[in-house]
């Protein structure tokens, strides 16, 4: 068996989950440099932010519950550390347990 093709394929995976991760956070608002605030358009059902598109991005529903656990998150571990620190774990501790999930569902 050809274990390097498959170190290879397994650190390929890991960073592009985590790049995936990091672009879904900032349609969210939530980026390297900070956690935006929703814009003044934005209701309780719906939330729009600037995402350097012509027109804002919206989220709604459950989208809203993500983004709230996600900054909380970022934001009860930048109590320990600086904020880019802290959005880098919380962003790694995801896309590990969602490498996870993938591993047992192909596994088992």
């Amino acid at each position: 068996m050809d274990k390097t093709a498959i170190k290879n394929y397994a650190i390929w995976a890991r960073t592009k989950l985590i790049e995936d991760i990091k672009y879904k956070a900032s349609l969210l608002g939530i980026t390297e440099k900070g956690i935006a605030d929703a814009l003044t358009q934005s209701t309780t059902q719906e939330q729009y932010f600037d995402i350097g598109t012509r027109e804002p991005y919206a989220i709604r529903g459950v989208q809203i519950a993500q983004r709230r656990s996600l900054a909380e998150a970022i934001k009860k571990k930048a109590q320990e550390s600086d904020y880019l620190t802290a959005y880098n774990s919380i962003i790694e501790e995801v896309a590990y347990t969602w490498s996870f999930y993938c591993c047992a569902l192909y596994g088992g």
